[in-house]
């Protein structure tokens, strides 16, 4: 952290994994507040309750995101394999909103849930969430392509856009359009300190036990 400050990095991402299952969590996010750094927390929600939604609320985070993959349990529940998730995270979801702070719900579209968009935006709107959607399925780190038969493909991608009377953005294909932050204005720290480009890309920078992070 003290690192990332000198080299003039602003805006921290906590994510998983879980983060809410470190006991340290809040002494490493309140230190990395403490020196200045705009924070956006990422987490399933499951473990806010009342005392931890106030110990967020005391970091004062850009936001907090978490995914929501249907606007009913049984298939929230089943894509996540938790039972009782839906409940606990729209619980905790309206316990930070009761504390004035900003929760961005993320809609993954797959095969299995395109159809319930329409439901999901509608709760993020009841419940005063900031609402996203992606179709961005990929593969295992292992290099296993089992996840992507989950993911939309083109036609479906464009269908949806058109049912749903949402603009299609075309970018033109010119070098700007196609630069990747990757590196650029974006790394990812694994909680073993070895360093990445970005999450998606696996190629190892080198370990923070070994080096210094510049």
């Amino acid at each position: 952290i003290d690192e990332l400050k000198n080299m003039g990095c602003l805006y921290l991402i906590f994510s998983g994994g879980e983060v809410l299952m470190r006991d340290d969590f809040f002494d490493i996010a309140s230190y990395a507040r403490e020196q200045g750094f705009a924070l956006r927390l990422m987490t399933n929600a499951t473990l806010i309750d009342e005392a931890v939604s106030e110990k967020i609320a005391s970091l004062y985070p850009l936001a907090v995101e978490t995914s929501i993959y249907a606007a009913d349990k049984d298939l929230h529940d089943a894509i996540t394999s938790f039972a009782g998730s839906f409940d606990k995270t729209i619980k905790a979801v309206r316990l930070l909103k009761k504390r004035n702070i900003k929760v961005v719900l993320k809609f993954l579209i797959m095969n299995d849930n395109i159809e319930k968009f329409r439901a999901v935006k509608s709760l993020a709107e009841e419940i005063g969430a900031d609402f996203v959607f992606d179709f961005c399925v990929v593969g295992r780190n292992d290099g296993s392509r089992g996840p992507l038969r989950y993911r939309l493909n083109e036609e479906k991608i464009k269908d949806f856009f058109v049912s749903n009377n949402i603009p299609l953005n075309k970018r033109e294909a010119d070098d700007e359009a196609l630069l990747c932050i990757a590196g650029f204005n974006n790394i990812f720290i694994t909680p073993y300190l070895d360093v990445y480009p970005c999450i998606g890309l696996n190629v190892k920078l080198g370990n923070l036990y070994e080096k210094d992070l510049k």
